[in-house]
């Protein structure tokens, strides 16, 4: 059984035992038991946490320094160091742990807090603090497209996508959803 803080009380999700869930900031409401992903038997079973996976996460960021996410970060190996010069050659400098699509920078700090929740939910650490994601082991490849208000375009979308494949991801994730369909080219 994971030995992360909030595993057992809040993380319902993974492991559903009626614990009460956060309804919002005031309201915790009692959870049902058994509804959740059916994790645990996979955790205790094997061995399997995400060795060798890079997922993108192609969302508002990634805060880079969380302690959950900060060991399972991911670096492209042809563009290991910040030095100012675009190691790779896919005019993209110093993209060592990821990319910002909307400033075009390397900078991909999460301003509205979904693709650090995201990518929580996928691989955070199995560390005893905070809480742990379903493949812990997992690299993390943040790709920034959308802002701080969740909004975004279908280009950086597709720039995003395109990054990760050919960086070497094996599973992409794009969580977001807007009732306003992209109107910039």
């Amino acid at each position: 059984v994971p030995t992360d803080t909030y595993y057992a009380s809040e993380q319902w999700y993974l492991h559903n035992t009626a614990q009460s869930y956060h309804h919002s900031s005031t309201v915790s409401l009692p959870g049902t038991t058994g509804i959740d992903i059916n994790w645990q038997p996979v955790f205790d079973q094997t061995a399997l946490r995400g060795e060798g996976t890079i997922v993108a996460v192609i969302d508002s960021g990634l805060n880079s320094n969380h302690p959950d996410l900060l060991t399972n970060l991911w670096t492209n190996p042809q563009d290991t160091s910040i030095d100012g010069i675009d190691n790779d050659a896919n005019n993209l400098v110093d993209d060592v742990h990821g990319w910002n699509f909307i400033n075009n920078t390397n900078q991909f700090g999460d301003d509205l807090g979904h693709g650090t929740l995201t990518a929580g939910f996928i691989g955070a650490v199995d560390d005893s603090h905070g809480v742990v994601g379903v493949a812990p082991h997992t690299e993390i490849m943040p790709l920034k497209v959308l802002d701080s208000v969740g909004n975004g375009s279908t280009a950086n979308v597709i720039k995003a996508i395109n990054y990760a494949v050919s960086h070497g991801a094996n599973v992409i994730n794009m969580s977001f959803g807007n009732p306003n369909a992209s109107t910039i080219p």
